[in-house]
C-alpha cells in the first residue's frame, strides 16, 4: 500500500517537472508494483476462502448417531432364582442370561448347560435340577414337540433341525453320522438355527447337499 502512495506522488511530481521518458519509467514500475502486490494479496485471498469453505462444511456435517444394538428376548426357566424373559444384546450367550436370572439354583445340573453357547431370539432355556429325570423330561419336551408339529398340519412331515436327535438327522438324504454330530455340535455351540439356510454354516453341509435336504427339513 505504500508502494502505491509513493508511486502516485512520483506520477504527480513528474507531471509538474518530469520528462515522457521519466513518466514512461514510472509506469512500468508501477505495473511491476501492482504485480507484486497481486501476488501477495491471492494467496491470502485463497488462504480465507479455504478457511471459510472448512468452516461451512463443518457446520454442515452431521452430528454422529448412536448406533441402536439388535437385542433378543430369552425365557429362562427351572433350577434358576429368577426365572422370567430376559432382554440382552444380539450375540449374547448362555452365562450372560443365567446371570440376570439371578444365578444359577443350588440344586442345578450344572454339567448339562454349555454356558458358552450363543442365545437366539425367542429361546427357552430350562435349567434342569438334580435327579431330575433326563430322559423323561426329553420325552415330554419331544411331546410337546410333537403336538405342536401336528397342529402345524403340512410340516409334521418335516425334520427339525434345532431339535432333532441323531436318528432323526440321520433319515436326511446325505447326513451321515458325522454330519449329524457336527450339526447337533453346532447347536450347542450356537444355539438354535434362525431359518434353515443356517445349517450351511455347519461343516461338510455346502449348498450341493443343502438343496437335496431344503424341502426336508425346518427350524
Amino acid at each position: 500500500m505504500k508502494k502505491i502512495i509513493i508511486f502516485v506522488l512520483c506520477i504527480v511530481l513528474l507531471s509538474a517537472c518530469g520528462s515522457d521518458r521519466d513518466i514512461e519509467f514510472i509506469l512500468e514500475e508501477g505495473e511491476k508494483i501492482n504485480q507484486e502486490d497481486s501476488n501477495i494479496t491471492e494467496p491470502e485471498t485463497e488462504r480465507l476462502e479455504s478457511k471459510e469453505s472448512g468452516s461451512t462444511a463443518a457446520a454442515g456435517q452431521p452430528k454422529d448417531t448412536e448406533l441402536k444394538t439388535a437385542t433378543l428376548f430369552v425365557y429362562v426357566c427351572g433350577a434358576v432364582n429368577h426365572p422370567g424373559v430376559y432382554e440382552l444384546p444380539e450375540g449374547s450367550r448362555l452365562y450372560e442370561v443365567l446371570s440376570k436370572a439371578g444365578g444359577l439354583a443350588e440344586d442345578a445340573q450344572i454339567n448339562l448347560l454349555n454356558q458358552a453357547a450363543i442365545l437366539t431370539d425367542g429361546q427357552m432355556i430350562y435349567v434342569p435340577t438334580i435327579g431330575e429325570d433326563i430322559d423323561e423330561l426329553s420325552k415330554e419336551n419331544e411331546a410337546a414337540q410333537a403336538r405342536s408339529t401336528l397342529a402345524g398340519g403340512a410340516d409334521s412331515n418335516l425334520v427339525n433341525i434345532n431339535t432333532a436327535e441323531r436318528d432323526i438327522l440321520l433319515t436326511l438324504p446325505g447326513i451321515g453320522q458325522s454330519k449329524a454330530d457336527a450339526i447337533i455340535e453346532y447347536r450347542d455351540s450356537h444355539g438354535s438355527f434362525s431359518k434353515i439356510e443356517d445349517i450351511m454354516q455347519v461343516a461338510g453341509i455346502k449348498e450341493k447337499l443343502f438343496s437335496q435336504i431344503k424341502d426336508k427339513i425346518r427350524v
